[in-house]
């Protein structure tokens, strides 16, 4: 099992990012189990509270991470909002991305009935609310469904007093996308309309939308759509979005409304969430079709670009999910990749938007106000753990 753990630290609160992932070979409900362990172990070291967690599930593993995940995590505790997911079939080694707080005022669950779906807190004229566990039973129609999800991360957002005009970073999980992914684009461009953050007609810069992710990943509980949101209300500026970035244009511009990148003011510093970034030129064509190597590194070249206009350094990426069209893809991304970019990786086996591409990847990067040497406790011995 990988452990990394990404702490960032202001004089007034610390921001914790821990990514896990199981060892290939190694038996997966024991692997599970450590991975689960040592991330409440850092959690607790740390004093933090967990805002949200991500969960990749192996196929045919459910039970094994739930149960695995209620000994870490009990469910007397406080509840942590996660989002299960599919990691995909055939060999798939599924992994945790977790996100916690230490230092934040007047902290509130936000809920979905008795769910409790994520959490707002403030600090220093800033409030956030940060959600997972937004997902929705299967709808066989789409259109509905999305917007039943977007209605209810309103819901949400409205009991921090925000809208989606507050939103720097939407993550969508969806089943089966290649069938229905330019109707749930169409249903996500009318919603943006109709609430001010875009204009028919308008520059894709003026645009208010935010950065975000839509991948073929499945929700494990068997819905269609999942949604995540990352949201900040406060001074002018609290939020920046990128719609054009790095070496690609705005997505808007072939019918997709979503930032290249957005830059949020966080609890301890500065974060810079890069959106699903693939092997797509400046005209939005797909490149090196068939050629998963050529995409994989000109995705990372367009990462790389990305971060360099938002002023960050690529030894901030506090975390990072490489989606990998197929197993023999993501087994090549692990050996040949990983250490050659040696960033917090999760490495999901899932359908990108579009049929001819083969991988896509996201970052998330945070510039501390102030730093510290990360601590790993002595309960997470016995595995691999990196810290920056």
């Amino acid at each position: 099992m990988r452990l990394d753990v990404r702490p960032v630290e202001s004089a007034e609160a610390l921001e914790l990012y821990v990514s896990a992932a199981p060892d290939p070979g190694r038996d997966v409900a024991v692997d599970a189990h450590d991975m689960f362990a040592a991330a409440a172990a850092v959690v607790k070291a740390h004093g933090a509270r967990v805002c949200r967690e991500r969960v990749f599930v192996p196929a045919g593993r459910l039970k094994a991470f739930r149960e695995a995940h209620a000994a870490a995590f009990p469910p007397s505790a406080e509840p942590v909002p996660s989002d299960w997911l599919w990691a995909g079939a055939d060999g798939a080694l599924g992994g945790l991305q977790l996100y916690a707080i230490r230092g934040a005022q007047d902290w509130k669950p936000l809920r979905v009935g008795e769910t409790v779906a994520g959490y707002t807190f403030r600090q220093n004229g800033h409030r956030w609310a940060i959600t997972g566990a937004l997902d929705l039973p299967h709808n066989p129609d789409g259109a509905r469904e999305t917007s039943e999800a977007f209605a209810r991360g309103e819901a949400v957002l409205s009991q921090a007093g925000m809208d989606l005009s507050c939103v720097a970073r939407t993550w969508f999980f969806l089943d089966d996308i290649l069938s229905w992914y330019g109707n749930f684009n169409n249903v996500r461009n009318r919603l943006f309309i109709d609430r001010g953050l875009l204009r028919r007609g308008q520059k894709a810069s003026e645009a208010q939308v935010p950065a975000s992710t839509g991948m073929g990943v499945a929700p494990a509980g068997g819905g269609r759509v999942a949604l995540e949101l990352f949201a900040v209300s406060g001074p002018k500026g609290s939020v920046k979005r990128y719609a054009a970035s790095g070496k690609q244009r705005s997505a808007y511009e072939y019918g997709s409304a979503f930032a290249r990148a957005s830059e949020a003011q966080t609890p301890a510093g500065r974060t810079v969430f890069v959106s699903g970034t693939a092997a797509i030129d400046e005209a939005g064509a797909t490149c090196f079709v068939d050629d998963a190597k050529g995409q994989i590194r000109m995705t990372i070249d367009n990462l790389l670009a990305v971060l360099r206009d938002t002023s960050c350094s690529p030894r901030h990426v506090v975390q990072a999910i490489a989606y990998c069209k197929t197993k023999e893809i993501a087994e090549y991304f692990q050996d040949e990749w990983i250490p050659e970019v040696p960033w917090p990786w999760v490495v999901v086996i899932g359908d990108v938007c579009r049929p001819d591409l083969l991988f896509e990847a996201e970052l998330t990067a945070c510039e501390p106000g102030g730093t510290s040497e990360p601590e790993v406790p002595a309960e997470v011995e016995g595995c691999e753990a990196v810290a920056s």
